[in-house]
């Protein structure tokens, strides 16, 4: 317990994140919005559970694809059928802070290259954003921290626990994750030109993350850049991770549409309930570990 305290101290010590803006509640959240970089703001959808309950842990939700979620005073009008978006309310459920970043003011998609990166989502930019949300949420409870991507939005969980300073993330949570590049010959016209090239998870963020990394797959996942059979050479990859773990389903019901998309084994239909109340229990049991 002692050594919690002090790590929450030295965390706290470098806060310099501060909340611009908070939306009044609608749809079981709140609009906040934290300066980042010079002339950048970061939104983000904060849910937490109904005092006097206190959340277990801090929890960091990547969508997939674009990653632009459309936030206002609202709630969320874009990417709602994305699995970690339409399940954000189960995670609140699990006792769970919660949290949904929207692109950040100065990028209009999460794709875009930026600096040298294949995507934004792998860059130190990102990075810094998110290290803005996460001061952000520490500075009103003082918990551990997950990284909860899905399909694309695993790029982000990856690069940015690699990228950011040590012990500000306690783990990392990787759903239906992109192994392959969108390459033009892989997807054809599944695939829209202008994101072609875009990278997966890349050996050089996974070598890095230094936490727990838990993999979640649907072995019917039929998504050619998400395939289970890459799995295994993926996670080996993490080759500085004290703990590895992989969770699987084969099961569920009412697949349909693309198979890239949320709404087929690529997103877990059917099984929503189960798969989130999985991945909280392995998170509520290493977060007893720390």
């Amino acid at each position: 317990m002692k050594l919690k305290a002090l790590k929450g101290v030295r965390r706290l010590a470098g806060i310099a994140a501060v909340v611009l803006l908070v939306g009044a509640c609608a749809g079981g959240g709140q609009l906040q919005v934290v300066k980042t970089r010079p002339n950048v703001e970061q939104k983000f959808w904060l849910m937490e559970p109904k005092p006097p309950r206190k959340p277990v842990a801090h929890v960091i939700l990547f969508a997939g694809g674009r990653g632009r979620l459309g936030l206002s005073f609202a709630g969320i009008s874009e990417l709602r059928g994305n699995f970690l978006v339409r399940t954000r309310e189960l995670w609140v459920k699990e006792g769970f802070s919660v949290a949904l970043p929207d692109v950040p003011s100065d990028t209009p998609v999460l794709f875009l290259p930026r600096n040298g990166d294949a995507s934004f989502r792998a860059s130190q930019e990102h990075a810094t954003d998110i290290k803005h949300v996460i001061q952000a949420l520490q500075s009103k409870w003082d918990l551990p921290v997950w990284l909860v991507g899905t399909s694309r939005g695993t790029v982000s969980a990856s690069a940015v626990a690699a990228n950011l300073p040590k012990g500000m993330v306690d783990g990392v949570v990787l759903t239906s994750s992109v192994f392959q590049p969108l390459e033009s010959g892989l997807l054809g016209k599944m695939i829209p030109e202008k994101v072609r090239g875009i990278r997966g998870l890349a050996a050089r963020d996974l070598a890095r993350i230094m936490v727990p990394t838990l993999w979640v797959h649907h072995k019917k996942d039929a998504c050619p850049i998400t395939m289970f059979k890459d799995l295994a050479g993926f996670m080996s990859m993490q080759t500085n991770a004290p703990k590895v773990e992989l969770l699987t389903y084969q099961d569920g019901g009412g697949a349909r549409g693309n198979p890239c998309h949320a709404r087929h084994w690529h997103g877990f239909p059917g099984i929503e309930e189960k798969v989130v109340r999985d991945i909280s229990n392995w998170i509520k049991a290493n977060n007893e570990d720390r």
